[in-house]
Order: structure tokens, then sequence, then C-alpha cells
């Protein structure tokens, strides 16, 4: 693991994290922790189980700027494993992983990401940009250009996600996202709803 955080607070910023053997950050019940600006590649050496930024159980308000990129695993996996997860996903680059962002019983908020080619050429269990399972995964995903992935959205086992809502007085969850060019065995799959 390239960094582990397993509570209180703290920040990485302007680093590149490359080659871990499975994270290359690792977030478990440190709500309190930035990370900015970095460049998170080719980790996820030992497997596919291991997104290359993984929040676990915690709610950061700063996932900002990050350039998560050509990582063996998902780009971010954001699960529930004992406590809630609600991260603010900002701004980062999301590109060539197994798939974009994993989202396990949690909530995160994604805004503004540019979430593109995202799978493994021949692994039809790759390529959602985001991909979002189990009755308590609610996502809000508001600005996000999702292209070039297998599937841009992918929801499964009561999995939910809010890609746009202009009927309620927030502006946080107005849409705006750019769904494009998800195509995987000739058909396009912009959100797929198992």
């Amino acid at each position: 693991v390239g960094v582990t955080f397993n509570s209180g607070s703290g920040s990485v910023r302007n680093s590149t994290i490359q080659m871990s053997g499975k994270y290359g950050i690792r977030l478990t019940a440190s709500s309190a922790v930035s990370v900015v600006d970095n460049i998170l590649t080719h980790n996820s050496q030992s497997g596919t189980n291991y997104p290359a930024l993984f929040i676990d159980s915690s709610s950061p308000d700063s996932i900002f700027g990050n350039r998560i990129t050509d990582n063996r695993a998902q780009g971010i996996g954001v699960w529930v494993l004992t406590d809630t997860a609600s991260p603010r996903i900002t701004r980062n680059l999301i590109r060539r992983n197994l798939t974009g962002i994993t989202i396990v019983n949690a909530t995160p908020y994604l805004r503004d990401n540019t979430i593109v080619a995202n799978y493994v050429t021949g692994n039809s269990n790759s390529g959602a940009g985001i991909y979002i399972g189990f009755p308590a995964a609610n996502a809000v995903c508001t600005g996000n250009l999702i292209a070039g992935n297998f599937y841009g959205v992918s929801i499964i086992n009561s999995g939910r996600i809010n890609l746009g809502d202009l009927n309620n007085a927030s502006h946080n969850d107005d849409g705006g996202n750019i769904l494009t060019d998800n195509t995987f065995s000739g058909a396009t799959w912009d959100v797929w709803n198992g």
C-alpha cells in the first residue's frame, strides 16, 4: 500500500503514487483527510480487488484534482464495510482502469469528474465508468463526463444513482452529465440498470 490513513486527519497532496502491490491510497474511518492534485498510476499490481484510491467507511470532503490512470483495478472504490461513506469526489481524471469508480453501499457526491476509457479489452467484467450496487448505494452525480467506457453507469443489486433532478430546490443535483460513446459488443450502454 502506498499511503494508509486508519483514523485521524491528514492530507496527500502533489504526490505520485505508483506500482503499489495493493492500494495506492487507502482511507479507513478517516473522514478528515484530503487527497488533492495527486497522480495514482499502475497500482493494484497484486490483483483487481485493490482500488488505486480506496475509501472505506469514511467521508472525506476533498478528493479533488487527482489523475487516477492505468491502474489494474478500480480507479476509485467507495465501500461501506463498517460505517457510512459519503465522500465528495470532484474534478478528477479517472482513465484506463478496470472500472472508473466502484460504489458499494456508499453515498458519494460525484461532481465535474472526467471518467473515460475504463475497461480491459476482452474482459467483460471490466468497463464501467461508474459501477454502483447494493441497496444502501445512492450516489449524486452532476457535471461529469462519462465517455468511452464499456458501460457509462452500471447499476446492480438495487443500487441507485441521481443523474439529475430539476424538481427539487437543491442545485447540487441538477445533472448536466455527459454520457457518450459507452459501447460494449456493438451496443451503446450509457446507463445499464441491472
